[in-house]
């Protein structure tokens, strides 16, 4: 009945791509400027601080993926082989930025595109009044960058000056959306993903094994009573020794 318990993970699993799908509808004020293309734009404020701020525009639907500042921790986990990242080839863009992705189309299709490889080596790079980007994530039909503000400039009066970089983001992210539907999937993003499937099993599986082992090892240490190892040898001993009486 301990594997129940493998539910958790079950449930964890839909809790954590509900929360993705969330986090991609956020809503911010629309921008529109001349020769440059309309994008939407949110400041993420706590009281008067800017905690980070977000430029996003449409995308094509069939893509979930995220690109992240690569960190000396994710090259030590590299380095340890704990974690597999795809490497472009480039080693400036490999140590600059890291793919979350195990989409086969987007690795070896959309990211061997010099033009898409360029657009995000740019986005990685950009950097203004002490703020500069830390994820690009791209899901249900929407793509947007993530900007970390630094504390020179957090202040909420800082949001027309911080906001001058917005058009150049948001001119990078439509091209790269554009080469994006030049390289169109045939399926989703999901049935792409080759590891999803099998790491909700793993998990599950481990999960119980993990609650299970635990429990006894909780039984074992808190009463003190016998514990039947091995049922079929004691039935085999039974079967061909008979009962053996106490008594003299």
């Amino acid at each position: 009945m301990w594997f129940v318990f493998g539910l958790i993970t079950l449930a964890s699993f839909s809790i954590y791509f509900g929360v993705k799908r969330f986090g991609a509808r956020w809503k911010g004020e629309r921008a529109f400027v001349h020769n440059q293309p309309a994008h939407e734009y949110e400041f993420v404020l706590k009281k008067d601080t800017i905690k980070k701020m977000r430029v996003g525009l449409d995308a094509p639907k069939h893509f979930d993926f995220t690109l992240k500042r690569e960190s000396a921790v994710d090259r030590f986990c590299k380095f340890l082989g704990l974690s597999v990242e795809h490497q472009i080839g480039n080693h400036s863009v490999d140590r600059l930025v890291y793919i979350v992705s195990n989409d086969q189309h987007l690795l070896d299709q959309c990211m061997k595109d010099m033009a898409m490889v360029e657009d995000v080596q740019g986005l990685f790079n950009t950097q203004h009044l002490d703020s500069r980007i830390t994820h690009v994530h791209c899901r249900n039909g929407r793509i947007w960058a993530e900007f970390k503000v630094g504390s020179l400039f957090n202040d909420r009066s800082n949001q027309i000056r911080l906001s001058q970089i917005f058009p150049k983001v948001a001119t990078r992210l439509q091209r790269m959306t554009r080469q994006l539907g030049a390289h169109p999937p045939s399926n989703e993003a999901v049935q792409r993903d080759p590891f999803i499937l099998r790491a909700v099993l793993v998990l599950a599986i481990s999960t119980g094994l993990l609650v299970n082992g635990l429990a006894h090892a909780f039984r074992q240490l808190a009463f003190s009573y016998a514990i039947t190892v091995d049922t079929v040898e004691l039935w085999t001993y039974a079967a061909f020794g008979g009962r053996q009486s106490s008594q003299p």
